[in-house]
């Protein structure tokens, strides 16, 4: 019983979820556009996410060749490889004043955080009350994809909170 309740909530999350996206894409697509300035901090943040790919990938490399003891499954430390890579591209964009398109409120993609943020971590409490962290002597890949994602988009929200209040400040001290 408990598989099938898990399995009809994930489906209905992720129609929620889908429905979302495309809701706040499309209002998007209709009203929004990134100026000449925010495309060039884009194209960086996507060289320095490129970058910190290469050199992660590097370093997993060569610990394959030295042949050390990881407690992930590949497939996982490949995930946060490129999660990685996103997160150094978000953060650089968000600072850059180049996340959030011109005239865009931020609001929408907030909210949307806010529900990855907290399905991720329901599932996360979820899967640590039902299954064990570690298994055969590495960690369990759900429990770590949860605590991934979690971590993630934690990231983005703390450095989208930051660059607010830092605008915020900003106005402020124009203003007077």
């Amino acid at each position: 019983m408990s598989d099938m309740f898990t399995g009809v909530l994930m489906i209905c999350l992720f129609v929620i979820m889908f429905l979302m996206i495309y809701g706040v894409s499309k209002a998007q697509r209709l009203e929004k556009a990134y100026d000449e300035r925010q495309e060039l901090v884009i194209g960086k943040g996507y060289k320095y996410g490129f970058y910190t790919i290469l050199i992660a990938g590097f370093f997993y490399m060569i610990s394959l060749f030295l042949d050390l003891k990881i407690m992930v499954e590949t497939q996982f430390i490949i995930l946060t490889i490129l999660l990685a890579g996103v997160l150094v591209h978000s953060i650089y964009c968000i600072f850059n004043d180049a996340f959030i398109q011109v005239n865009q409120k931020p609001k929408g993609a907030v909210i949307l955080w806010v529900f990855i943020l907290l399905i991720n971590a329901a599932s996360l409490i979820l899967n640590m009350s039902e299954t064990e962290i570690i298994v055969n002597g590495k960690i369990n890949g759900i429990f770590y994809s949860n605590a991934l994602i979690l971590v993630f988009y934690s990231f983005i929200m703390i450095a989208m909170i930051i660059n607010l209040e830092k605008n915020k400040k900003g106005v402020a001290d124009e203003e007077s």
